[in-house]
């Protein structure tokens, strides 16, 4: 949290400073919420939100995983068509008479 905020929360005395920050509630209970995982004694809930963003990002990098697998996947066919592709430019070559009928 910032400083200023645990100075106003705890209801000491800012000095000078008080006259100058005037955060509103809702940036102070930002501040705070932001805070809690760090203030939080229950280490059960600490890990289950710990294993909670550990499996969002699991599934994000399945997704990325399945993703490139696909785009792998397409690039693969795209050079064997072009392999083919060469192989029967190179065929034609062989036999020019062929080109000129088509």
């Amino acid at each position: 949290m910032k400083p200023a905020n645990v100075e106003l929360l705890s209801g000491r005395d800012m000095g000078i400073s008080q006259s100058y920050y005037k955060p509103t509630e809702h940036q102070i209970l930002q501040d705070y919420l932001n805070a809690i995982p760090y203030l939080t004694i229950n280490e059960e809930n600490r890990l289950r939100t710990k294993v909670r963003e550990l499996t969002i990002k699991q599934d994000e990098i399945s997704l990325m995983k399945l993703k490139h697998e696909k785009e792998m996947r397409e690039m693969r066919e795209q050079i064997y068509l072009l392999m083919e592709s060469r192989k029967e430019m190179l065929e034609m070559q062989k036999h020019p008479q062929k080109l000129l009928i088509i």
